[in-house]
């Protein structure tokens, strides 16, 4: 590892470097960013890698992932901008092609929508990329990631990585869920399915023992409950289901007794500038873990306290707000985007299933349609 002094001074210049980028950045973005808008720009895509990245990490090692906070900026009181500033809800442009979190986003989605193609069609092609994909990413030792996330979500000028940096893998919990349908192609070897759940056994292990990795457990707000989902998804792709039912069992005091209010409410969300958003996020993150409990015996779509905290009235405390229009009373700087209203009213409509209620899913329905009017598609 680099001397401490010299890594500083890396990382100093490395950032002044990307200040000095800053005014292109958005375009950068709609430049570098490969789209994946259709199955054949899908099955071109060039396979990313850690190693695409340009800046090398505090470590040494390009195979170490590194990122950047989204709400962090050059600071306006010094001349180089560092540390950097926290700005809740303003996403600094171009903040995604800092580091490697778009290769692994661009990586996971790509992989996500293949598998379920495979799955729907049996087409071979599409699990060949998405094994490609796979093996470039986490097998082949040129290119694969080193299993943490130790320099993610980075300070500038402050901090080589925080522990909220888990949050830049979330993506992996939905991945994971896909993969066991490659699992049917013969290109996907028993020796290969064996290396990548190795891979996630040694990302679990940074996750729940490492003291950055861990630290995120302790957070109360949706930070704390997605890190739950992704420790019990990994855990149940790698079949260890004792820990996931333990993580899931524990989240009923830990995450549901402790973030929502008896009216539904989940007050940290509430007091971010986008409380709209981060409330829907944090009871996405909810519903994810009743999912996953589903398979282990695990009821938390049910569980209430004796005061009435559940997913149910968090569930039943937005509704008003989509429903009636009613106006929300707490900041939300930024509309919701089509894809926000789309991740709620396929929530909502799930939840209409769990509960046989269809008051949940007239309102599903609706939102569904005004994400459909503001993407400018047909539902």
């Amino acid at each position: 590892m680099m001397p401490f002094f010299y890594r500083a001074a890396v990382y100093v210049i490395l950032l002044l470097s990307c200040n000095a980028a800053y005014a292109t950045a958005e375009s950068m973005l709609v430049k570098d960013k490969q789209p994946l808008n259709s199955t054949d720009k899908l099955l071109m895509l060039t396979p990313p890698s850690v190693l695409d990245k340009k800046l090398i990490p505090p470590s040494g090692d390009k195979h170490d992932f590194m990122s950047v906070g989204k709400y962090l900026w050059p600071n306006p009181a010094t001349p180089n901008g560092l540390p950097y500033v926290y700005k809740d809800g303003m996403a600094r442009p171009g903040w995604e092609t800092y580091g490697d979190y778009q290769s692994l986003d661009t990586m996971a989605r790509a992989v996500i929508k293949l598998a379920k193609l495979y799955q729907n069609t049996h087409k071979e092609t599409y699990a060949k990329k998405a094994i490609e994909l796979l093996r470039v990413w986490f097998l082949d030792p040129r290119t694969r990631m080193n299993p943490n996330m130790r320099y993610a979500n980075a300070i500038p000028g402050s901090h080589e990585g925080t522990s909220s940096g888990v949050m830049h893998s979330l993506i992996f919990g939905a991945m994971v869920d896909v993969i066991p349908a490659l699992e049917a192609s013969p290109a996907w070897t028993t020796d290969e399915q064996q290396q990548l759940r190795s891979w996630f056994t040694q990302f679990l292990t940074w996750l729940t023992q490492d003291k950055q990795g861990s630290k995120e457990s302790d957070s109360t707000n949706n930070h704390g409950s997605w890190y739950d989902v992704q420790v019990v998804s990994i855990a149940l792709y790698i079949g260890d289901t004792t820990l996931a039912k333990s993580i899931l069992e524990r989240s009923k005091e830990k995450r549901i007794a402790r973030m929502i209010e008896p009216d539904g409410s989940q007050p940290l969300e509430l007091n971010r500038t986008l409380s709209m958003g981060y409330t829907l996020f944090s009871l996405s993150s909810f519903c994810r873990l009743a999912t996953m409990g589903e398979s282990v015996g695990v009821d938390l779509w049910n569980y209430e306290t004796k005061d009435g905290r559940s997913i149910h009235k968090a569930l039943d405390y937005i509704l008003p707000y989509f429903e009636e229009n009613k106006p929300w009373p707490y900041p939300q700087i930024n509309p919701l985007t089509p894809s926000d209203l789309k991740s709620a009213a396929s929530m909502i409509s799930q939840a209409a299933t769990i509960y046989h209620n269809p008051r949940y899913q007239k309102v599903a329905d609706k939102i569904q349609s005004q994400a459909d009017a503001a993407s400018g598609t047909k539902h």
